[in-house]
């Protein structure tokens, strides 16, 4: 999981440019071990290995099985969006955002698990951080960290 935070416009790096590393946001102490020697991130709830691992099946399959109305599929989907809306409200209280798009191959499946996203938002996050707050897909899809890291290498590099 990854992701950028943008600030005025220009990407905030941090202080040695390790700086917006979302995916390890931590969400469960006692949860799955992450590559990072943490544990309970962000990454081991929403990410797609993390999603075939709890779901039993991959996203790509998730999405075609949620598609035809299979509930098991739509559940397991309502759950992920639950896990990364208490992952994202970290952040909202951070930088109360205007909006947090959602890029990646699992924002494929975006509209069954974004509503689930944004009411644990609502439920997490108190109303003067998150109003206004948008919560929508990449228009890239999963295209959208490489034409992000496009962009920050030509506003690192001019």
């Amino acid at each position: 999981v990854g992701g950028a935070v943008i600030l005025e416009g220009r990407f905030f790096v941090g202080y040695n440019g390790a700086g917006a590393e979302l995916g390890h946001i931590g969400l469960n102490m006692a949860g799955p071990p992450c590559n990072c020697g943490s544990q309970g991130c962000l990454e081991q709830y929403v990410s797609a290995p993390a999603i075939t691992r709890w779901a039993g099946q991959n996203p790509f399959l998730l999405g075609q099985l949620a598609r035809q109305g299979d509930p098991v599929a739509l559940a397991q989907w309502e759950q992920m969006g639950r896990y990364l809306g208490a992952g994202l409200s970290s952040l909202v209280y951070i930088f109360t955002p205007q909006m947090i798009v959602i890029g990646g191959g699992v924002a494929a499946s975006h509209q069954f698990f974004l509503p689930s996203a944004l009411a644990e938002l609502e439920r997490r996050v108190l109303l003067p951080c998150r109003v206004g707050l948008t919560l929508c897909p990449a228009l890239l899809g999963n295209d959208a960290g490489i034409a992000g890291a496009a962009r920050l290498a030509f506003q690192t590099f001019p």
